[in-house]
């Protein structure tokens, strides 16, 4: 049955009272239908009442629509005349006119603004931005969760996150200027907690991320889909590697004790002043500068402590002593060694100043050694045996010596040779033995200039005149314990 009702006011019951008692309770409208004020007593079912169409409810003045039903989208609009195609549109009866101006949407909860404890969803004015916001307040004190439309952003905690964006980092903003905030990830104790990066490229692969594994305890840090930091559970920052092992891999471990190691195939640390000389590395024990590495001249290495140190000088081969402190050389300031604590070897292919800096000062050899002489008279040879030296720059002391057990004399010249390096100019020695023959004395050897052989000779009033002969130095011809002992220094070019 189709009741039409067109009375500005009616009671449904008592309409359809009139008609048939079993239909009492509904009515069908067919078509539109508007009705300025209605009741409906009893309880409503689904049988209750039924309109097919869209629906409209206005205001007191029945002109403004307030309550919209779209049947055919489905969608029903509050403060509006139109749904906006989306399942519930809300819509305040007047936008906020001043700053931070808030209304309320919709509001579930209690009813005391000032004690409530309820979820707000409203409409607000915000730095002459109208956005959207959630609001969980507890007591009368709201908390935002603020839905930004002109933008997209989300503030929990804070009315603007905009205020608090870095580089377009307020999408989402948690919390605000006072109090303490943070964000939590709970996961499985043996699974992992990620906060993965991604791109338009690579959107369903999380180019960079941080990830705490809780199977190990360790925080992860990737760029462009690979591990390339780790916080182990000891405290250790690896960069590189998964496991700290004291650089033995490749990578750097910040370890938790305080110390640093690093492990790599070619240079393993980089320091690289820039603009100034000075230092580069320093080295302090209990804040105290104990030592330090830096630059000099631009391509010079100092290193030392305070005013102790050595320059190396690379542009003139030279390394010298050097104040650490003033940057500046150090002059006969400097020992090296100490009476007790000395160095062993010096390995050197040039020579030594000594006592100064002139070409008198140098010492540029030094060498000992052993050498074979040879004995002769005249064309004779008595005996061929070794002896000693010693070369201190150009200055060599020879030391020979024999014991006889045969004599053959036939008094001819007397000389030894086979020196080790051959005199540049005349040198004298002494001769001792037992000198049993024809009672001579003072006899020496004398170096012949570029001969390479000493000669025995007698100095006399007349000076080193006289040769000396084998009868006149031993006792007698043949076996016998006669023995000579010689030394001699002289100079040399060699």
């Amino acid at each position: 049955m189709t009741v039409n009702i067109s009375k500005p006011s009616l009671n449904l019951r008592e309409e359809l009272a009139k008609i048939n008692s079993s239909e009492a309770d509904k009515a069908l409208v067919d078509g539109a239908l508007t009705v300025k004020s209605a009741k409906v007593y009893g309880a409503v079912t689904s049988d209750s009442l039924r309109v097919e169409g869209d629906v409209v409810f206005t205001d007191d003045t029945g002109l403004t629509p307030k309550f919209f039903w779209d049947a055919s989208a489905e969608s029903l609009g509050i403060g509006t005349a139109t749904s906006y195609g989306g399942a519930l549109t809300l819509i305040p009866s007047a936008n906020p006119t001043t700053a931070s101006a808030t209304t309320s949407q919709l509001r579930i909860g209690e009813a005391s603004a000032n004690t409530a404890y309820s979820l707000n969803i409203n409409y607000m004015l915000n730095a002459g931005v109208y956005k959207g916001s959630l609001q969980a307040i507890a007591g009368g004190s709201p908390a935002d969760l603020l839905l930004n439309a002109d933008g997209g952003n989300v503030g929990i905690g804070t009315s603007s996150p905009s205020t608090y964006g870095v580089d377009g980092a307020e999408d989402l903003v948690i919390g605000q200027a006072d109090g303490n905030h943070g964000i939590t990830i709970s996961s499985w104790n043996a699974s992992n907690g990620t906060l993965a990066f991604t791109d338009t490229t690579n959107a369903t692969v999380g180019r960079g991320y941080l990830d705490y594994d809780h199977a190990v305890n360790a925080m992860t840090v990737g760029t462009n889909g690979t591990e390339r930091m780790r916080i182990d559970a000891s405290g250790n920052v690896l960069v590189g590697k998964t496991s700290a092992d004291f650089g033995a891999t490749a990578g750097v471990e910040f370890r938790g004790d305080g110390r640093v190691a690093t492990g790599r195939a070619g240079e393993s640390l980089i320091l690289n002043r820039i603009t100034s000389d000075g230092d580069i590395a320093l080295f302090r024990k209990d804040g105290t500068t104990v030592g330090s590495i830096g630059s000099n001249s631009g391509t010079r290495l100092s290193i030392g402590s305070a005013d102790t140190g050595l320059l190396f000088v690379q542009d003139a081969d030279d390394i010298i002593p050097f104040n650490t402190s003033t940057g500046a050389g150090r002059d006969n300031a400097i020992d090296l060694g100490q009476s007790g604590n000395r160095f062993k070897d010096a390995y050197l292919s040039g020579g030594v100043y000594l006592g100064g800096t002139g070409a008198a000062n140098k010492l540029d050899d030094y060498e000992e050694g052993t050498w074979s002489g040879s004995l002769k008279e005249g064309a004779n040879s008595f005996v061929n045996t070794g002896g000693s030296y010693t070369k201190i720059g150009n200055s060599v002391t020879v030391h020979w010596g024999v014991n006889f057990t045969v004599i053959n004399a036939n008094n001819g010249l007397l000389t030894l040779s086979g020196l080790p390096f051959t005199p540049s100019a005349a040198g004298l020695g002494s001769v001792t033995g037992r000198l049993l023959g024809t009672g001579v004395s003072n006899v020496v050897v004398m170096a012949v200039n570029n001969s390479g052989s000493l000669r025995f000779r007698q100095y006399t009033s007349s000076g080193y005149t006289d040769n000396v002969y084998m009868n006149d130095l031993l006792a007698t011809n043949g076996a016998g314990s006669d023995y000579m002992w010689l030394s001699c220094t002289y100079t040399t070019h060699s």
